[in-house]
Protein backbone atom coordinates (compact mmCIF):
# COMPACT_ATOMS: atom_id res chain seq x y z
CA UNK A 1 0.00 0.00 0.00
CA UNK A 2 2.89 2.59 0.83
CA UNK A 3 4.20 1.85 -2.92
CA UNK A 4 1.18 2.81 -4.47
CA UNK A 5 0.55 6.01 -1.85
CA UNK A 6 4.25 6.88 -3.10
CA UNK A 7 3.90 6.35 -7.10
CA UNK A 8 1.05 8.10 -8.87
CA UNK A 9 -0.34 5.75 -11.88
CA UNK A 10 1.43 8.78 -14.01
CA UNK A 11 4.28 8.43 -12.56
CA UNK A 12 3.77 4.11 -12.81
CA UNK A 13 3.28 4.49 -16.59
CA UNK A 14 5.69 6.62 -17.90
CA UNK A 15 8.62 4.95 -16.03
CA UNK A 16 7.50 1.90 -17.45
CA UNK A 17 7.43 3.22 -21.21
CA UNK A 18 10.28 4.98 -20.84
CA UNK A 19 12.26 1.94 -18.99
CA UNK A 20 10.96 -0.04 -21.59
CA UNK A 21 12.29 1.99 -24.38
CA UNK A 22 15.52 2.37 -22.66
CA UNK A 23 16.24 -1.37 -22.67
CA UNK A 24 14.77 -1.83 -26.40
CA UNK A 25 17.46 0.82 -27.45
CA UNK A 26 20.19 -0.98 -25.16
CA UNK A 27 19.71 -4.62 -26.69
CA UNK A 28 19.43 -3.27 -30.09
CA UNK A 29 22.19 -1.40 -30.29
CA UNK A 30 23.94 0.31 -27.08
CA UNK A 31 25.87 -3.75 -26.58
CA UNK A 32 27.34 -4.14 -29.75
CA UNK A 33 28.06 -0.74 -29.76
CA UNK A 34 29.48 -0.11 -26.07
CA UNK A 35 31.39 -3.47 -27.24
CA UNK A 36 33.01 -1.79 -30.63
CA UNK A 37 33.81 1.23 -28.73
CA UNK A 38 35.70 -0.63 -25.83
CA UNK A 39 37.61 -2.81 -28.26
CA UNK A 40 38.50 0.27 -30.66
CA UNK A 41 39.56 2.45 -27.59
CA UNK A 42 42.29 -0.81 -26.47
CA UNK A 43 43.73 -1.06 -29.99
CA UNK A 44 44.24 2.18 -30.96
CA UNK A 45 45.90 3.01 -27.54
CA UNK A 46 48.15 0.02 -27.97
CA UNK A 47 48.86 0.61 -31.66
CA UNK A 48 49.76 4.65 -30.46
CA UNK A 49 51.96 3.20 -27.57
CA UNK A 50 53.41 0.95 -30.32
CA UNK A 51 54.43 3.43 -33.08
CA UNK A 52 55.31 6.48 -30.42
CA UNK A 53 55.70 5.83 -26.79
CA UNK A 54 55.70 9.57 -26.39
CA UNK A 55 53.16 10.86 -28.02
CA UNK A 56 51.17 7.03 -27.26
CA UNK A 57 51.21 8.17 -23.75
CA UNK A 58 49.44 11.88 -24.34
CA UNK A 59 46.94 10.64 -26.06
CA UNK A 60 45.97 7.72 -23.79
CA UNK A 61 46.78 10.72 -20.97
CA UNK A 62 44.28 12.25 -22.72
CA UNK A 63 41.43 9.83 -21.71
CA UNK A 64 41.30 10.90 -17.78
CA UNK A 65 40.02 14.41 -18.96
CA UNK A 66 37.76 12.87 -21.24
CA UNK A 67 36.17 10.35 -18.86
CA UNK A 68 35.67 12.72 -16.28
CA UNK A 69 33.92 15.16 -18.99
CA UNK A 70 31.89 11.99 -19.94
CA UNK A 71 31.43 11.56 -16.07
CA UNK A 72 29.71 14.74 -15.69
CA UNK A 73 27.75 14.64 -18.53
CA UNK A 74 26.44 11.36 -17.52
CA UNK A 75 25.54 12.91 -14.00
CA UNK A 76 23.19 16.21 -15.81
CA UNK A 77 21.60 13.35 -17.65
CA UNK A 78 20.40 11.78 -14.90
CA UNK A 79 19.19 14.98 -13.40
CA UNK A 80 17.21 16.18 -16.33
CA UNK A 81 16.10 12.44 -17.34
CA UNK A 82 14.48 12.11 -13.40
CA UNK A 83 13.10 15.83 -14.09
CA UNK A 84 11.24 14.74 -17.62
CA UNK A 85 9.88 11.42 -15.59
CA UNK A 86 7.85 13.35 -13.03
CA UNK A 87 7.04 15.72 -15.51
CA UNK A 88 5.61 13.25 -17.76
CA UNK A 89 4.27 11.38 -14.97
CA UNK A 90 2.63 14.79 -14.18
CA UNK A 91 0.64 15.17 -17.52
CA UNK A 92 -0.39 11.86 -17.58
CA UNK A 93 -2.03 11.90 -13.55
CA UNK A 94 -3.76 15.06 -14.95
CA UNK A 95 -4.90 13.54 -17.69
CA UNK A 96 -6.19 10.45 -16.58
CA UNK A 97 -8.00 12.50 -13.79
CA UNK A 98 -9.76 14.76 -15.73
CA UNK A 99 -11.14 11.67 -18.13
CA UNK A 100 -11.83 9.40 -15.72
CA UNK A 101 -13.92 12.48 -13.69
CA UNK A 102 -15.35 14.00 -16.66
CA UNK A 103 -18.97 14.17 -16.08
CA UNK A 104 -17.69 16.52 -12.68
CA UNK A 105 -15.51 18.38 -15.04
CA UNK A 106 -18.38 19.02 -17.08
CA UNK A 107 -21.02 19.68 -14.07
CA UNK A 108 -19.09 22.17 -12.06
CA UNK A 109 -17.27 23.82 -15.37
CA UNK A 110 -14.08 23.06 -14.91
CA UNK A 111 -13.31 22.59 -18.67
CA UNK A 112 -10.84 26.36 -18.88
CA UNK A 113 -9.69 25.21 -15.30
CA UNK A 114 -8.45 22.04 -16.21
CA UNK A 115 -6.86 22.96 -19.74
CA UNK A 116 -5.00 26.26 -17.96
CA UNK A 117 -3.42 23.11 -15.40
CA UNK A 118 -2.94 20.73 -18.58
CA UNK A 119 -1.40 23.66 -20.17
CA UNK A 120 1.11 24.76 -17.72
CA UNK A 121 1.63 20.67 -17.15
CA UNK A 122 2.64 20.13 -20.83
CA UNK A 123 4.77 23.54 -21.20
CA UNK A 124 6.65 22.06 -17.77
CA UNK A 125 7.11 18.73 -19.91
CA UNK A 126 8.14 20.39 -23.26
CA UNK A 127 11.11 22.19 -21.61
CA UNK A 128 12.61 19.20 -19.41
CA UNK A 129 12.32 17.20 -22.55
CA UNK A 130 14.02 19.88 -24.64
CA UNK A 131 17.19 20.54 -21.66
Amino acid sequence: VDFHERYTSGRLISRSTTDVESLRELLEEGLQELVMTILSAVYISVLLLWLDLGLGAVAVASFVPLYLLVRSYQRRAQRVYRKRSTAIAAVIVKFVETMNGIRPVRAFRRERANDADFAVLNRRHEKTNGD
